[in-house]
């Protein structure tokens, strides 16, 4: 009865051989060949038609398995739970190929995002220095005192790429945080025509916590946009609604947005953004700064930008934007023309004529005759221009690096001005003395700086003296093959002279040109 049952169990073709078996036609033709896996024939050769006893198969796969000749057999039949785990898993990695964009923060536009880690939580101390290199993967670190005014890295935060930061108390919580914006770039699909832009938003990073607080990174509607990409975009904080907290601005290229930590829902909220300003006009925004210049109660964002007209600057043509934020609207209270073309990420307000009203300072770039000549300009709150003061003749438009911080460094005067020139490096201290902006002391750098911000500590340093920042790269030809671009140095002002107390040149091979710094605690 047995014998008769296995005849009925004859396998009479490759695909009922293969289908038993679990493998496919040729995996079994070739253990035929190889491990003499019993296929019969009608008349043994080789196209005659075959077939197999399912009981040879099974006691010659059992003796193959147990001396690892082949593979075990796999079993081919459906099974529910297997198609639904199956299906569990492709679903899980489809959202993960949608998804985890969003859950990392890009370091550069057009290539893989990867999420920025840091050294470990962030400690933020008065009179840390934090710098940022933005080319490549760029990196955000908190530089600490030592003995002998040496500095050392106690924090780092890469790979990220922010051009500019601020120091503020976010969340009103007594300490500061480092806010600074980044940008990822962005495509859209519509049919067959794609739309490429930036996408601008700002990560906070808190003491005591590791790798980035708060970002505006997941949620457009907190995000500023811009067809074109801009670098050096800028941020200012202050009081400027009334209610408590601060504000955090951000300016793009043409855009200015103001954000605010939301402590219901503990995050970080876009309440305004704006990019038209001037009637007819179209601006490209350079600095920000935010002050209070007028009796009014509150805080003001004053902005300076270039007129922008077929892609490009307009030559000599430069604004001063006054604007109040009230009950979460922008107003525009007084527009300054300017007769020239004024410098990123330098504009600035201080008590310098001692008047009682802070006035509004910019490096600016006029073209006389086809050169190019820099100044320095300064208005009061009503638009009334305090000096047009020139420095250099410079001739290439190229070579227009001019940077400046305003700040009381000499005790018998008001605030002063501390131009950053390059080419030659030096820095150049101003003052008001009667009804005039006066040259004052130098402090000629390496001739290889290439200096890109200083900044004056609103705090004094040791023996009350006052410090200052000075950042940018190194492009020294003698410079070791082994050495990066890294400039850095912190320089006193003492018995009416500049003394450089610690400075970081070159640095390692991965350490990239300075794009901005400051102090670590916030400009009170």
């Amino acid at each position: 009865m047995e014998d008769k049952q296995n005849q009925r169990k004859i396998l009479s073709s490759w695909k009922e051989i293969s289908d038993y078996l679990g493998y496919n036609r040729r995996t079994c033709s070739r253990w035929e060949k190889e491990y003499g896996l019993p296929v019969h024939r009608m008349d043994d050769k080789p196209k005659s038609s075959v077939f197999a006893n399912p009981q040879e198969l099974d006691e010659w796969l059992e003796k193959k398995l147990k001396t690892n000749q082949v593979h075990k057999k796999k079993d081919r039949r459906f099974h529910p739970a297997l198609a639904i785990m199956i299906f569990a898993v492709v679903l899980l990695l489809t959202g993960a190929y949608f998804l985890l964009p969003k859950l990392m923060i890009p370091s550069k536009p057009n290539e893989d995002t990867v999420t920025p880690q840091s050294t470990g939580p962030l400690t933020l101390q008065a009179r840390d220095v934090v710098t940022t290199e933005f080319d490549g993967a760029g990196r955000l670190r908190v530089w600490r005192r030592g003995e002998a005014n040496t500095f050392r890295e106690v924090w780092r935060i890469e790979p990220v790429r922010h051009s500019s930061f601020v120091i503020s108390d976010v969340d009103n919580d007594g300490a500061d945080e480092i806010v600074a914006p980044g940008y990822c770039r962005r495509v859209e699909t519509k049919g067959e025509r794609k739309r490429s832009f930036y996408q601008y938003f700002i990560n906070v990073y808190k003491q005591g916590r590791k790798d980035w607080w708060k970002s505006t990174y997941f949620n457009d509607a907190d995000c500023v946009f811009e067809d074109e990409r801009v670098d050096l975009t800028e941020m200012a904080e202050g009081e400027l609604d009334g209610n408590p907290g601060s504000e955090i601005v951000l300016i793009t290229r043409s855009s200015l947005g103001i954000f605010k930590y939301d402590k219901d829902k503990e995050e970080i909220r876009l309440l305004r953004s704006q990019s038209s300003f001037v009637d007819g006009t179209a601006l490209f925004l350079k600095s920000v700064t935010v002050a209070d210049i007028d009796p009014d109660p509150g805080e003001e964002i004053i902005v300076s930008a270039d007129e922008w007209k077929d892609f490009e600057t307009v030559k000599n043509s430069g604004w001063i934007l006054i604007l109040k934020f009230r009950e979460n609207h922008l107003n525009l209270v007084r527009s300054i023309r300017v007769d020239a073309n004024l410098s990123h990420q330098s504009l600035r307000t201080g008590n310098i004529l001692r008047a009682g009203s802070r006035e509004i300072v910019t490096p600016a770039y006029r073209n006389i005759g086809g050169a190019w000549n820099t100044y320095v300009l300064g208005w009061d709150a009503k638009g009334n221009k305090l000096f047009d003061k020139p420095v250099y003749t410079r001739g290439d438009y190229q070579y227009q690096i001019v940077q400046l911080d305003v700040g009381d460094i000499l005790p018998d005067f008001g605030d002063e001005i501390l131009l950053a020139n390059q080419a030659p490096d030096e820095l150049i201290l101003y003052y008001w003395d009667g009804d005039k902006l006066v040259e004052s002391t130098h402090f000629p750098l390496d001739p290889w700086v290439a200096l890109t911000k200083v900044f004056i500590s609103r705090n004094n340093g040791p023996e009350n003296t006052k410090e200052i920042i000075a950042c940018g790269g190194n492009f020294s030809p003698t410079k070791p093959g082994n050495s990066g671009d890294f400039y850095l140095e912190v320089i006193s002002f003492e018995n009416s002279e500049f003394i450089s107390k610690w400075q970081r040149n070159w640095g390692e091979k991965r350490e990239l040109r300075v794009s901005y710094g400051g102090f670590g605690k916030r400009h009170d």
